[in-house]
């Protein structure tokens, strides 16, 4: 090589790891604040539900269930940030509890108000809205950095 030293590639190559490792960490630090961001998202929605339970009537007729103020606005517009961000089995688990709630609600506004109220799903749907809750909870308060280095939920308290 004529003119160019050793010591000048070796600091060009050690430059360039430095300014892609920085850029990783960006990066990775960007992907743990929206992950975060998406958690207390989603948690302000899960809070917006509420399952209600009403005895059966004195006819006999199966006992009336509701799942109120749900929306699936946040996880129709958010579903790729949720996919990119959050830890799998809490986007697995976010993603089986809206469509669980979805079928629900569709086959409830088919079958009539108080025909074949799917309890199964129902219980289902609540149950996950439940660990929901508390886990959305705990992840939106993991700290940044935490995150940036593991983005896995901490399932030790569970």
């Amino acid at each position: 090589m004529t003119g160019v030293g050793h010591g000048v590639i070796v600091a060009a190559f050690i430059g360039a790891a430095l300014a892609l490792t920085a850029q990783w960490l960006f990066r990775r630090q960007q992907r743990a604040a929206t992950g975060r961001t998406l958690s207390a998202a989603f948690l302000e929605e899960l809070g917006a539900v509420e399952f209600m339970e009403h005895p059966a009537t004195e006819r006999g007729i199966a006992q009336d269930i509701e799942i109120c103020g749900f929306s699936s606005q946040t996880f129709d517009t958010l579903f790729r940030d949720l996919a990119d961000v959050l830890p799998y089995s809490l986007a697995r688990d976010l993603m089986r509890y809206h469509w669980r709630v979805k079928h629900w609600i569709h086959k409830r506004g088919n079958a009539g108000k108080h025909l074949d109220p799917d309890v199964g799903s129902y219980l289902e749907a609540k149950a996950l809205r439940q660990n929901l809750v508390r886990r959305l909870a705990a992840y939106a308060q993991r700290p940044v950095l935490l995150l940036v280095f593991s983005r896995a939920e901490d399932l030790r308290g569970s």
